[in-house]
């Protein structure tokens, strides 16, 4: 089973059982609501015709955006879960230190050692880790076979800061392979096209005297 994170409805009081796969809730005015929960409290809320009636008419009106900021914090949360627990376990570390995830703030906010820098995603920091995880080992070993040991969280901000000097670099390779893998999709969809004989495409009837080809298009590629 994922990993999940609970929060109490403010409206019916019971748990919101939420997953990454699964962040129907909505949260408003520092409250956290199933979504459906949200609407039937609101639409009470507009019933009355009270001077309020007209912020919750509004908050009805933009559901669909309270949900995408609710999703949009709860993931960031989830990333930095699984963020912690892999360094925790990959790195032998009791927790990280708060002064550590304010680093990891700042970054995101385009700041690193009091300096300014690219802005960086936690998923995206989180992605590079991973992908960079064996050359930080081997550098490591290379420094312990040298007398250089460093451990704990010191050796988390030293892997940090040679991810912070090489983001550069690896932004500029996930996009050119992002360009690369669009193309040649793009490539597949051409030769898919090409290889269809339109020839044999007929107009099948239908009750509503429409064609439709899609039970043919197997024959054709």
């Amino acid at each position: 089973m994922g990993a999940t994170l609970i929060r109490k409805c403010a409206f019916c009081g019971e748990d919101i059982v939420l997953t990454k796969n699964d962040m129907h809730m909505v949260s408003y005015k520092q409250k956290s609501y199933h979504t459906e929960c949200f609407k039937t409290m609101c639409n009470g809320r507009v019933l009355k015709n009270n001077r309020y009636s007209s912020i919750y008419s509004d908050a009805l009106q933009n559901l669909d955006q309270l949900e995408l900021e609710a999703k949009k914090k709860l993931m960031h949360r989830f990333v930095q879960d699984e963020f912690n627990e892999y360094l925790i376990a990959h790195y032998d570390v009791g927790a990280l230190s708060r002064r550590f995830w304010s680093m990891i703030a700042d970054i995101q906010s385009g700041k690193y050692n009091g300096k300014r820098c690219k802005p960086i995603e936690l998923e995206t920091l989180f992605d590079m880790w991973k992908d960079y995880q064996k050359e930080l080992d081997k550098t490591n070993a290379w420094n312990k076979h040298h007398g250089k040991v460093i451990d704990g969280e010191v050796r988390v901000n030293y892997d940090l800061a040679i991810l912070m000097s090489n983001y550069v670099k690896y932004a500029k390779a996930k996009e050119k392979a992002k360009k690369e893998a669009e193309e040649k999709e793009k490539q597949s969809c051409i030769k898919k096209s090409a290889n269809i004989d339109y020839s044999k495409i007929k107009a099948v009837e239908s009750n509503d005297g429409l064609g439709d080809i899609s039970d043919l298009l197997e024959d054709l590629i």
